[in-house]
């Protein structure tokens, strides 16, 4: 490893630098995992290889791939995440429909998702994990799609039961 970014950039070609550079972040997370804080450890589960999603080798809109990546780092705002942060018990971090609502609840599980899951998911009963559904060509259009319609029906119930 080198000592500096200027003996790094003397030495070694941009690729090795990158490969360098990744191996002490997939350190870092494996690292963190262990010690049990829960992000790091459902970022492993999310992708144990630690490799990069082949969504991001295609063409999507804004949207579709921020709310992609939202879900693969735990940046977003399902009950799981927000629990974390004003320390609510992980059993009190539930869905509408009274689950844990964490990411594998949200993309597979949740029956009030089941319509927009036949919608992008050619085949849903086939897809066991959400690693193999952040597989999927579509996996960015479906969660930008899944986080509208989750902040749609919280909304109505919000209004009905003010």
């Amino acid at each position: 490893m080198c000592r500096s970014l200027k003996a790094c950039l003397t030495s070694d070609s941009p690729e090795i630098i990158l490969e360098k550079s990744l191996s002490t972040l997939k350190n870092a997370v494996i690292r963190k995992a262990a010690l049990g804080k829960s992000r790091y450890v459902t970022y492993l589960t999310i992708n144990p290889d630690l490799k990069r999603p082949q969504a991001y080798n295609g063409i999507y809109s804004n949207p579709d791939i921020h709310s992609f990546a939202r879900i693969r780092t735990s940046s977003h705002e399902l009950a799981i995440e927000k629990g974390r942060y004003n320390r609510t018990p992980r059993d009190q971090r539930t869905c509408i429909c009274g689950v844990i609502e964490d990411e594998e609840h949200v993309t597979l599980k949740c029956k009030l998702y089941n319509s927009l899951r036949d919608q992008f998911i050619d085949n849903p009963a086939s897809v066991d994990s959400l690693t193999h559904l952040l597989d999927l060509p579509n996996a960015p259009c479906y969660i930008s799609q899944l986080f509208q319609t989750r902040k749609t029906i919280i909304n109505e119930r919000r209004q009905a039961n003010p």
